[in-house]
Protein backbone atom coordinates (compact mmCIF):
# COMPACT_ATOMS: atom_id res chain seq x y z
CA UNK A 1 0.00 0.00 0.00
CA UNK A 2 2.89 2.38 0.79
CA UNK A 3 4.37 1.85 -2.65
CA UNK A 4 0.98 2.50 -4.22
CA UNK A 5 0.45 5.88 -2.55
CA UNK A 6 4.05 6.90 -3.10
CA UNK A 7 3.63 6.00 -6.75
CA UNK A 8 0.39 7.99 -7.02
CA UNK A 9 1.76 11.10 -5.25
CA UNK A 10 5.05 11.24 -7.15
CA UNK A 11 3.38 10.39 -10.44
CA UNK A 12 0.72 13.07 -10.05
CA UNK A 13 3.21 15.70 -8.95
CA UNK A 14 5.61 14.98 -11.79
CA UNK A 15 2.76 14.91 -14.32
CA UNK A 16 1.52 18.31 -13.17
CA UNK A 17 5.06 19.76 -13.21
CA UNK A 18 5.70 18.51 -16.76
CA UNK A 19 2.36 19.79 -18.07
CA UNK A 20 2.84 23.12 -16.30
CA UNK A 21 6.27 23.49 -17.89
CA UNK A 22 4.89 22.76 -21.35
CA UNK A 23 1.58 24.59 -21.31
CA UNK A 24 1.88 27.46 -18.85
CA UNK A 25 5.50 28.59 -18.67
CA UNK A 26 6.28 29.21 -22.31
CA UNK A 27 9.98 29.10 -22.93
CA UNK A 28 12.46 29.83 -25.73
CA UNK A 29 14.80 27.03 -24.70
CA UNK A 30 14.29 23.85 -26.70
CA UNK A 31 16.15 21.74 -24.16
CA UNK A 32 13.61 22.72 -21.49
CA UNK A 33 10.73 21.59 -23.72
CA UNK A 34 12.60 18.37 -24.56
CA UNK A 35 13.15 17.52 -20.88
CA UNK A 36 9.50 18.21 -20.01
CA UNK A 37 8.36 15.95 -22.88
CA UNK A 38 10.75 13.24 -21.70
CA UNK A 39 9.42 13.46 -18.16
CA UNK A 40 5.83 13.30 -19.44
CA UNK A 41 6.61 10.22 -21.53
CA UNK A 42 8.26 8.53 -18.54
CA UNK A 43 5.27 9.27 -16.30
CA UNK A 44 2.91 7.78 -18.90
CA UNK A 45 5.15 4.70 -19.14
CA UNK A 46 5.12 4.34 -15.36
CA UNK A 47 1.33 4.60 -15.18
CA UNK A 48 0.88 2.01 -17.91
CA UNK A 49 3.32 -0.35 -16.20
CA UNK A 50 1.85 0.22 -12.68
CA UNK A 51 3.77 0.38 -9.43
CA UNK A 52 4.07 -3.37 -9.11
CA UNK A 53 6.51 -3.68 -12.01
CA UNK A 54 10.17 -2.69 -11.84
CA UNK A 55 10.00 -0.85 -15.14
CA UNK A 56 7.17 1.29 -13.80
CA UNK A 57 9.13 2.26 -10.70
CA UNK A 58 12.26 3.01 -12.71
CA UNK A 59 10.31 5.11 -15.22
CA UNK A 60 8.71 7.16 -12.46
CA UNK A 61 11.99 7.64 -10.60
CA UNK A 62 13.65 8.80 -13.81
CA UNK A 63 10.78 11.20 -14.53
CA UNK A 64 11.12 12.75 -11.06
CA UNK A 65 14.89 13.18 -11.56
CA UNK A 66 14.36 14.76 -14.99
CA UNK A 67 11.83 17.30 -13.65
CA UNK A 68 14.03 18.21 -10.67
CA UNK A 69 17.01 18.59 -13.02
CA UNK A 70 14.99 20.78 -15.40
CA UNK A 71 13.87 23.05 -12.58
CA UNK A 72 17.43 23.36 -11.25
CA UNK A 73 18.91 24.11 -14.67
CA UNK A 74 16.32 26.78 -15.38
CA UNK A 75 17.25 28.58 -12.18
CA UNK A 76 20.97 28.27 -12.89
CA UNK A 77 20.79 28.82 -16.65
CA UNK A 78 23.99 30.54 -17.80
CA UNK A 79 24.18 32.73 -20.87
CA UNK A 80 27.64 34.21 -20.62
CA UNK A 81 31.02 33.20 -19.37
CA UNK A 82 30.13 34.09 -15.78
CA UNK A 83 27.21 31.64 -15.86
CA UNK A 84 24.79 34.02 -14.15
CA UNK A 85 23.28 36.26 -16.76
CA UNK A 86 20.13 35.63 -18.77
CA UNK A 87 20.00 35.50 -22.55
CA UNK A 88 19.95 38.85 -24.32
CA UNK A 89 19.73 40.50 -27.70
CA UNK A 90 21.92 43.52 -28.50
CA UNK A 91 21.08 45.99 -31.25
CA UNK A 92 23.50 46.92 -33.96
CA UNK A 93 21.35 49.01 -36.32
CA UNK A 94 23.86 51.50 -37.67
CA UNK A 95 23.62 54.80 -39.51
CA UNK A 96 24.22 54.78 -43.31
CA UNK A 97 27.42 56.79 -42.89
CA UNK A 98 28.97 54.21 -40.60
CA UNK A 99 31.76 52.05 -41.99
CA UNK A 100 30.62 49.15 -39.81
CA UNK A 101 29.08 46.24 -41.74
CA UNK A 102 25.44 45.47 -41.06
CA UNK A 103 24.66 42.49 -38.84
CA UNK A 104 23.98 39.14 -40.55
CA UNK A 105 20.45 38.74 -41.86
CA UNK A 106 19.75 35.88 -39.46
CA UNK A 107 20.55 38.00 -36.42
CA UNK A 108 17.51 39.43 -34.64
CA UNK A 109 18.37 42.80 -33.13
CA UNK A 110 16.83 45.47 -30.97
CA UNK A 111 17.93 49.06 -31.29
CA UNK A 112 18.90 50.78 -28.02
CA UNK A 113 18.19 54.52 -27.98
CA UNK A 114 21.05 57.00 -28.48
CA UNK A 115 20.71 58.31 -24.96
CA UNK A 116 18.93 57.48 -21.74
CA UNK A 117 15.69 55.61 -22.49
CA UNK A 118 12.89 58.20 -22.49
CA UNK A 119 9.78 57.71 -20.44
CA UNK A 120 6.88 56.82 -22.72
CA UNK A 121 4.50 59.65 -23.50
CA UNK A 122 1.72 57.34 -22.32
CA UNK A 123 3.11 57.41 -18.77
CA UNK A 124 2.32 60.22 -16.33
CA UNK A 125 5.21 62.43 -15.26
CA UNK A 126 7.26 61.50 -12.21
CA UNK A 127 7.68 63.66 -9.12
CA UNK A 128 10.06 66.59 -9.68
CA UNK A 129 12.12 65.90 -6.53
CA UNK A 130 14.22 63.28 -8.33
CA UNK A 131 17.42 63.72 -10.35
CA UNK A 132 17.44 60.65 -12.58
CA UNK A 133 15.25 57.84 -13.87
CA UNK A 134 15.77 54.40 -15.41
CA UNK A 135 13.13 52.55 -17.41
CA UNK A 136 12.49 48.88 -18.13
CA UNK A 137 9.62 47.29 -20.03
CA UNK A 138 7.70 44.15 -19.08
CA UNK A 139 6.16 42.48 -22.12
CA UNK A 140 2.81 40.69 -21.69
CA UNK A 141 1.38 37.90 -23.83
CA UNK A 142 -2.03 39.55 -23.63
CA UNK A 143 -3.52 42.79 -22.25
CA UNK A 144 -3.51 42.74 -18.47
CA UNK A 145 -4.96 45.07 -15.83
CA UNK A 146 -2.76 44.89 -12.77
CA UNK A 147 -4.32 44.98 -9.32
CA UNK A 148 -1.95 47.27 -7.36
CA UNK A 149 -2.62 45.55 -4.03
CA UNK A 150 -1.65 42.16 -5.46
CA UNK A 151 1.60 43.51 -6.91
CA UNK A 152 2.38 45.29 -3.64
CA UNK A 153 1.81 42.09 -1.63
CA UNK A 154 3.93 40.04 -4.04
CA UNK A 155 6.76 42.58 -3.90
CA UNK A 156 6.84 42.48 -0.12
CA UNK A 157 6.51 38.70 -0.01
CA UNK A 158 9.54 38.37 -2.29
CA UNK A 159 11.66 40.29 0.19
CA UNK A 160 11.05 44.03 -0.28
CA UNK A 161 9.51 44.63 3.12
CA UNK A 162 10.57 48.27 2.86
CA UNK A 163 8.14 48.88 -0.02
CA UNK A 164 5.21 51.23 0.58
CA UNK A 165 2.34 52.21 -1.69
CA UNK A 166 2.59 55.87 -2.74
CA UNK A 167 -0.52 56.15 -4.90
CA UNK A 168 -2.51 54.43 -7.62
CA UNK A 169 -4.52 56.17 -10.36
CA UNK A 170 -6.93 53.72 -11.98
CA UNK A 171 -7.87 56.10 -14.82
CA UNK A 172 -4.21 56.39 -15.82
CA UNK A 173 -3.47 52.71 -15.10
CA UNK A 174 -0.53 53.86 -13.01
CA UNK A 175 0.82 52.79 -9.63
CA UNK A 176 3.70 54.22 -7.62
CA UNK A 177 5.69 52.27 -5.06
CA UNK A 178 8.53 53.57 -2.90
CA UNK A 179 11.29 51.28 -1.63
CA UNK A 180 14.16 52.94 0.16
CA UNK A 181 15.24 56.07 -1.75
CA UNK A 182 13.71 54.88 -5.05
CA UNK A 183 10.21 55.65 -6.36
CA UNK A 184 9.02 53.00 -8.83
CA UNK A 185 6.23 53.90 -11.21
CA UNK A 186 4.33 51.18 -13.11
CA UNK A 187 2.21 52.19 -16.08
CA UNK A 188 0.19 49.57 -17.99
CA UNK A 189 -0.20 49.98 -21.76
CA UNK A 190 -2.74 47.82 -23.62
CA UNK A 191 -0.67 47.66 -26.80
CA UNK A 192 2.61 46.11 -27.96
CA UNK A 193 5.82 48.02 -27.30
CA UNK A 194 6.96 49.76 -30.48
CA UNK A 195 10.74 49.53 -30.86
CA UNK A 196 12.82 48.74 -33.97
CA UNK A 197 13.48 45.02 -34.24
CA UNK A 198 11.45 44.04 -31.19
CA UNK A 199 8.43 42.60 -33.02
CA UNK A 200 10.69 40.22 -34.95
CA UNK A 201 11.93 38.74 -31.68
CA UNK A 202 8.84 38.88 -29.45
CA UNK A 203 6.06 38.99 -32.00
CA UNK A 204 3.53 37.32 -29.69
CA UNK A 205 3.43 40.06 -27.06
CA UNK A 206 0.21 42.11 -27.10
CA UNK A 207 0.72 44.56 -24.23
CA UNK A 208 3.42 45.93 -21.97
CA UNK A 209 4.11 47.74 -18.75
CA UNK A 210 6.55 50.61 -18.25
CA UNK A 211 8.56 50.48 -15.02
CA UNK A 212 10.35 53.75 -14.28
CA UNK A 213 12.50 54.18 -11.20
CA UNK A 214 13.07 57.77 -10.07
CA UNK A 215 15.88 58.61 -7.66
CA UNK A 216 18.50 61.13 -6.64
CA UNK A 217 22.00 60.91 -8.07
CA UNK A 218 23.49 59.96 -4.70
CA UNK A 219 21.46 56.72 -4.72
CA UNK A 220 23.66 53.66 -5.46
CA UNK A 221 22.87 52.27 -8.92
CA UNK A 222 22.67 48.71 -7.63
CA UNK A 223 19.73 49.66 -5.37
CA UNK A 224 17.82 50.81 -8.46
CA UNK A 225 18.60 47.66 -10.44
CA UNK A 226 17.74 45.36 -7.53
CA UNK A 227 14.33 46.99 -7.16
CA UNK A 228 13.61 46.44 -10.86
CA UNK A 229 14.51 42.74 -10.55
CA UNK A 230 12.21 42.41 -7.52
CA UNK A 231 9.39 44.15 -9.40
CA UNK A 232 9.82 42.02 -12.53
CA UNK A 233 9.60 38.82 -10.50
CA UNK A 234 6.62 40.10 -8.52
CA UNK A 235 4.73 40.73 -11.77
CA UNK A 236 5.69 37.31 -13.15
CA UNK A 237 3.96 35.64 -10.19
CA UNK A 238 0.48 36.56 -11.39
CA UNK A 239 0.68 38.38 -14.75
CA UNK A 240 1.14 36.87 -18.26
CA UNK A 241 4.76 38.02 -18.47
CA UNK A 242 6.68 36.94 -21.55
CA UNK A 243 9.93 38.89 -21.21
CA UNK A 244 11.59 41.98 -19.76
CA UNK A 245 13.53 44.55 -21.78
CA UNK A 246 16.32 46.81 -20.53
CA UNK A 247 16.08 49.23 -23.49
CA UNK A 248 19.31 51.19 -23.08
CA UNK A 249 21.33 47.97 -23.24
CA UNK A 250 19.06 46.11 -25.67
CA UNK A 251 18.95 43.28 -23.09
CA UNK A 252 15.96 40.99 -23.42
CA UNK A 253 15.32 38.71 -20.43
CA UNK A 254 12.92 35.81 -20.90
CA UNK A 255 10.50 35.06 -18.07
CA UNK A 256 12.32 31.80 -17.26
CA UNK A 257 15.38 33.79 -16.14
CA UNK A 258 13.62 36.17 -13.73
CA UNK A 259 13.81 33.78 -10.76
CA UNK A 260 17.60 33.57 -11.08
CA UNK A 261 17.90 37.36 -11.21
CA UNK A 262 15.65 37.67 -8.16
CA UNK A 263 17.97 35.35 -6.24
CA UNK A 264 20.94 37.51 -7.21
CA UNK A 265 19.15 40.75 -6.31
CA UNK A 266 18.29 39.37 -2.86
CA UNK A 267 22.00 38.92 -2.06
CA UNK A 268 23.59 42.29 -1.13
CA UNK A 269 27.07 41.11 -2.15
CA UNK A 270 26.05 40.04 -5.66
CA UNK A 271 27.25 42.51 -8.35
CA UNK A 272 24.44 43.97 -10.44
CA UNK A 273 26.14 45.82 -13.32
CA UNK A 274 26.14 42.95 -15.79
CA UNK A 275 22.48 42.11 -15.14
CA UNK A 276 21.41 45.39 -16.77
CA UNK A 277 24.19 46.03 -19.31
CA UNK A 278 25.68 44.23 -22.30
CA UNK A 279 29.27 43.44 -23.29
CA UNK A 280 29.81 43.40 -27.06
CA UNK A 281 32.72 42.35 -29.28
CA UNK A 282 32.23 43.73 -32.79
CA UNK A 283 34.27 44.36 -35.95
CA UNK A 284 34.96 47.95 -36.97
CA UNK A 285 36.37 49.21 -40.26
CA UNK A 286 38.57 52.29 -39.94
CA UNK A 287 41.35 54.15 -41.74
CA UNK A 288 43.80 52.04 -39.75
CA UNK A 289 42.42 48.77 -41.08
CA UNK A 290 40.14 46.18 -39.55
CA UNK A 291 39.78 46.64 -35.81
CA UNK A 292 37.75 44.99 -33.06
CA UNK A 293 35.75 47.12 -30.64
CA UNK A 294 34.85 45.56 -27.29
CA UNK A 295 32.51 47.71 -25.26
CA UNK A 296 29.74 47.88 -22.70
CA UNK A 297 26.33 49.33 -23.45
CA UNK A 298 23.82 50.33 -20.79
CA UNK A 299 25.87 52.26 -18.23
CA UNK A 300 24.85 55.48 -19.98
CA UNK A 301 21.29 54.88 -18.77
CA UNK A 302 22.58 55.60 -15.25
CA UNK A 303 24.45 58.77 -16.25
CA UNK A 304 27.78 56.93 -16.43
CA UNK A 305 30.20 56.47 -19.33
CA UNK A 306 30.37 53.05 -20.93
CA UNK A 307 33.72 51.27 -21.37
CA UNK A 308 35.45 50.63 -24.68
CA UNK A 309 38.60 48.79 -25.81
CA UNK A 310 39.88 48.90 -29.41
CA UNK A 311 42.23 46.12 -30.53
CA UNK A 312 43.76 45.09 -33.91
CA UNK A 313 42.40 41.56 -33.46
CA UNK A 314 40.26 39.57 -31.09
CA UNK A 315 40.64 40.93 -27.53
CA UNK A 316 42.73 38.91 -25.11
CA UNK A 317 41.30 37.39 -21.95
CA UNK A 318 43.23 40.07 -20.04
CA UNK A 319 41.49 42.84 -21.99
CA UNK A 320 38.03 41.34 -21.50
CA UNK A 321 38.64 40.83 -17.79
CA UNK A 322 39.68 44.48 -17.49
CA UNK A 323 36.54 45.59 -19.35
CA UNK A 324 34.27 43.57 -17.05
CA UNK A 325 36.05 44.81 -13.93
CA UNK A 326 35.91 48.47 -14.96
CA UNK A 327 32.21 48.23 -15.82
CA UNK A 328 31.49 46.94 -12.31
CA UNK A 329 33.78 49.57 -10.77
CA UNK A 330 32.07 52.47 -12.57
CA UNK A 331 28.63 51.08 -11.77
CA UNK A 332 29.48 50.76 -8.09
CA UNK A 333 31.56 53.90 -7.49
CA UNK A 334 30.87 56.26 -10.37
CA UNK A 335 33.45 57.83 -12.69
CA UNK A 336 35.84 60.38 -11.22
CA UNK A 337 38.83 59.60 -13.47
CA UNK A 338 40.54 62.47 -15.28
CA UNK A 339 41.50 62.09 -18.91
CA UNK A 340 44.77 60.19 -19.24
CA UNK A 341 44.60 58.73 -15.75
CA UNK A 342 46.27 55.38 -15.10
CA UNK A 343 44.89 52.63 -12.91
CA UNK A 344 45.43 48.94 -12.20
CA UNK A 345 43.00 46.16 -13.03
CA UNK A 346 43.00 42.38 -13.54
CA UNK A 347 45.87 41.44 -11.27
CA UNK A 348 48.30 44.34 -11.66
CA UNK A 349 48.23 45.41 -15.32
CA UNK A 350 48.25 49.20 -15.71
CA UNK A 351 45.68 50.77 -18.02
CA UNK A 352 45.36 54.30 -19.33
CA UNK A 353 41.97 55.93 -19.68
CA UNK A 354 40.73 58.37 -22.33
CA UNK A 355 37.32 60.05 -22.39
CA UNK A 356 35.83 59.93 -25.90
CA UNK A 357 32.69 59.15 -27.89
CA UNK A 358 31.66 55.59 -28.70
CA UNK A 359 33.00 53.99 -31.88
CA UNK A 360 29.82 51.96 -32.39
CA UNK A 361 26.18 53.11 -31.93
CA UNK A 362 24.39 54.09 -29.86
CA UNK A 363 26.35 57.34 -29.67
CA UNK A 364 27.36 57.99 -26.06
CA UNK A 365 30.23 59.00 -23.80
CA UNK A 366 32.71 56.19 -23.15
CA UNK A 367 35.92 55.54 -21.27
CA UNK A 368 38.40 54.02 -23.71
CA UNK A 369 41.14 52.04 -22.02
CA UNK A 370 44.40 50.61 -23.31
CA UNK A 371 47.15 48.69 -21.56
CA UNK A 372 50.25 50.87 -21.26
CA UNK A 373 52.34 48.40 -23.26
CA UNK A 374 49.81 48.71 -26.14
CA UNK A 375 50.07 52.47 -26.45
Amino acid sequence: MLWFWLFVILGTGTLIAALYGLLIRRTRRRWVVTLHVLALALVCTAMLSTHEETIGRLALATAVVVEVLTFSLRLMSPSDRHGTLPSSIVAETLSPSSAMPSPPNDEKTIQPPDDQAPISSDAPSLPQVVDWSVTTYVLFRRPYDMVPEIFYASLRRNGRRDATMVDSVASERTTRIQAGPVILELCSIAAPLKMPGLQEVVSEHEAHMILTSAYRTDTPCDQVVRLHHFAHSALAEFAPVLAVLWPSAGRLVWVDDLAGLLSMAAEPDQPMAETCTEIRVLPFDSENGDLIVSDSVGLHAFGLPDVQIVTPGQPSDTAMTALHQLVERLFKSGCDFVDGAEFSLDGGHTWQMTHTRSAIPPDRQVVQIAMNSDR
